[in-house]
């Protein structure tokens, strides 16, 4: 059944054009994440019971399953949804899309077996923890190479043509953004970064930069999927489109001054710590809080809701 759409709104649907086979592999990919991080949940709470020690294949696999758990549940899931979206807003790009895929894939299932083949010595540091051995960093590395290549794809297909006034489309492509800029900083930390440091203080300054940035990547991730299923109830939300799309500009405008950060600040100085703390605190607010509210209004006005809508109506401001 199809759920009645306001006069002023249009259907937005995929053409079959390999754009749907792509996305629903991406979301494969994502609830496989989360299927094995609730699988290390598991294997972590097995891994504290009275006489347990010698089924795993370290004594310390508590803290190996977290961070596996974590990694899989957070970074991989919500890239992984990332890839969904950009797969659904551009043609794929014959050969080099599903590579990407692959890629991610590949790296996604070396980051849950690494600790099976002798990845060991969990290190807790903040936003991306990590198991200090060649085999666990490389699974990581793989997998965000899917990404990139993935995000890549994306933005070659649909760079100047975005419909400003559609913020299913501006949501995609801040995420987008927020995802590449991200990456910049993860570079730039890498190289920058003293040799002196090494351990979970090499990881905690390498990633405080960039994981806070990730977080306004995951923020725009959510905000799509809000707006994507209350639409996809037949609500309205009391914003038109173009506040909407301003506002998800809006969400990602304080990376602006990431570069400043890292111009300014050593990664390794209280000043970068705090500085990225306070874009954070300060920043990733800007967009989700004004469409948060328009949700819960959406939410109150229409209590029982609408019937779930075969395709997504996109509402023209």
């Amino acid at each position: 059944m199809t759920a009645t759409v306001p006069a002023d709104t249009e259907e937005l649907s995929w053409p079959d054009d390999g754009r749907r086979g792509l996305a629903s592999a991406w979301l494969a990919l994502g609830v496989t994440a989360l299927a094995l991080a609730g699988i290390f949940a598991l294997l972590l709470v097995v891994a504290r019971a009275p006489g347990t020690g010698a089924l795993f294949p370290t004594q310390d696999f508590f803290r190996v399953a977290l961070i596996v758990h974590v990694d899989q549940s957070v970074l991989i899931w919500f890239l992984a949804f990332g890839g969904v979206l950009w797969a659904l807003a551009a043609r794929p790009v014959p050969g080099l899309s599903w590579t990407a895929f692959g890629v991610a894939a590949a790296g996604c299932l070396l980051v849950a077996a690494s600790p099976f083949l002798g990845a060991a010595d969990p290190l807790l540091n903040n936003y991306v923890p990590v198991l200090d051995h060649p085999l666990f960093v490389t699974a990581l590395a793989i997998f965000a190479l899917g990404v990139l290549l993935q995000l890549a794809t994306y933005l070659t297909r649909v760079w100047g043509e975005i419909r400003w006034g559609d913020p299913l489309a501006v949501g995609t492509l801040t995420a987008a953004l927020a995802t590449l800029v991200a990456a910049i900083s993860l570079l730039w930390t890498w190289v920058s970064l003293p040799p002196v440091w090494e351990g979970k203080a090499f990881y905690e300054y390498l990633f405080w930069g960039p994981g806070h940035v990730l977080q306004f990547a995951y923020t725009q991730i959510l905000l799509v999927a809000w707006i994507w299923l209350v639409r996809a109830q037949g609500r309205e939300l009391p914003l038109g489109d173009n506040t909407l799309s301003a506002l998800l500009v809006l969400g990602i405008l304080p990376l602006l001054l990431v570069p400043l950060i890292h111009g300014l600040y050593a990664p390794d100085s209280a000043e970068t710590r705090l500085a990225f703390t306070r874009l954070m605190q300060w920043g990733n607010g800007l967009a989700a809080v004004p469409i948060g509210i328009a949700v819960l209004i959406a939410l109150v006005r229409h209590p029982a809701g609408a019937e779930a809508a075969e395709t997504l109506p996109v509402r023209r401001a």
